[in-house]
């Protein structure tokens, strides 16, 4: 047994076998409490993505929101339509940013970054489209609409004047150019409904039709008041088909920034999204594994520290047991020995500095004056 020990006294060894255990479960208890924090801040990285991902859901639920308004605009060309597609590319827009400056991932953070850039994109094609909305409804409107409904009166009084001096000749021509002009106009209404080539090829075969219908009665007409109709649903029919131009070049581009900006930066958007939101799952499914293995973890380390412990302090008690009961019992057989007369015995413990020493020094004496009452 060391020196420093049996230099104890038996309240020092006990005290200090107490010490050693409770510092034994000191230890146990800061090496649990730090294994903890580690663990809550592995549980704060958790609800840090799960974060994440629902404000990425919102997201993507803003922009199919954002899509919906913008194609029901394109659709019925409604001013509170296009408001409602306003409102929503502004909300989506302050919630990207919003969550881009919360989002502790960098490259979420970096593709979060290119959602907002192709929502600006999806923002300016919604404006520009909403330009060329205007400018074909105040084509057809303030342009198309009235110079096609005073073609057609042109028409109908070439039609009676022709009629009423029995040149039904030129009254039937009058009424084919009527028809054709009333065909274009059907066709036009119907190119704006399915902006289709197809119509707009019809609008313009009827226009031309009733254009060289006219241009015929004019190379055949003197008479005064029939060709002023006629000169005037010329210029009618010419001013019709020009402004259907420009209706269709404005439907034409609004159709390509609509599908090659609009859609396509609805697009991206959209798979962006998915891929931050994948990610973001990534993450969370990283950080729960890593959070049930960091739990094991602890649980296992905790169970062998407490283990470890236990063993120790048990043998530190043997080792202070063993250190004071084999000298008592020593002492005791020397005491014995001493007892029935043997004085040649050594006496155990003698030297030591606790009481067993001390104990031993009474027997030495004891043993001493044996001699000496013997010798006597």
């Amino acid at each position: 047994m060391p020196r420093i020990v049996t230099h104890l006294r038996i309240r020092g060894r006990i005290l200090g076998g107490f010490g050693f255990v409770l510092l034994l479960l000191i230890g146990v208890a800061a090496f649990l409490l730090i294994e903890l924090r580690s663990l809550t801040g592995t549980f704060d990285a958790f609800a840090a993505d799960s974060h994440d991902a629902l404000d990425v859901t919102e997201i993507k639920s803003d922009v199919a929101e954002l899509r919906y308004a913008a194609n029901r605009f394109i659709v019925t060309a409604e001013d509170a339509d296009y408001e409602a597609a306003i409102a929503a590319a502004d909300a989506l827009s302050g919630r990207i940013d919003t969550v881009t400056a919360e989002m502790g991932d960098d490259a979420q953070r970096a593709l979060m970054r290119q959602v907002r850039a192709a929502d600006r994109l999806y923002k300016e094609a919604l404006t520009e489209i909403a330009g060329l909305t205007q400018q074909r409804d105040s084509i057809l409107n303030q342009e198309m609409v009235p110079a096609g409904q005073d073609l057609i009166r042109r028409l109908q009084q070439l039609n009676r004047a022709a009629f009423n001096v029995a040149d039904f000749a030129t009254a039937a021509r009058a009424s084919q150019a009527q028809e054709e002009a009333l065909q274009a106009q059907l066709a036009v209404v119907r190119y704006l409904d399915t902006n289709s080539p197809a119509d707009a090829e019809t609008a313009r075969t009827h226009i031309a039709n009733a254009a060289g219908i006219l241009a015929g009665l004019a190379g055949s007409i003197t008479h005064p008041e029939r060709l002023g109709f006629i000169t005037e649903g010329q210029a009618l029919l010419q001013q019709y088909g020009q402004k259907f131009q420009e209706l269709a070049q404005a439907i034409t581009l609004r159709n390509q920034i609509r599908t090659s900006r609009l859609d396509a930066a609805g697009t991206e958007m959209g798979a962006l999204i998915d891929r931050v939101q994948t990610a973001a799952q990534a993450s969370q499914a990283a950080v729960r594994a890593e959070s049930m293995a960091a739990a094991q973890t602890i649980q296992m380390l905790a169970l062998i520290v407490t283990v470890a412990g236990v063993a120790l302090g048990a043998m530190f008690a043997w080792w202070i047991g063993s250190g004071l009961a084999r000298p008592i019992v020593a002492m005791t057989g020397a005491m014995q020995r001493l007892a029935d007369g043997d004085t040649g015995i050594e006496i155990p413990g003698v030297g030591r500095n606790d009481e067993i020493g001390e104990m031993a020094g009474a027997v030495q004496v004891f043993k001493d004056n044996r001699i000496e009452a013997d010798r006597l």
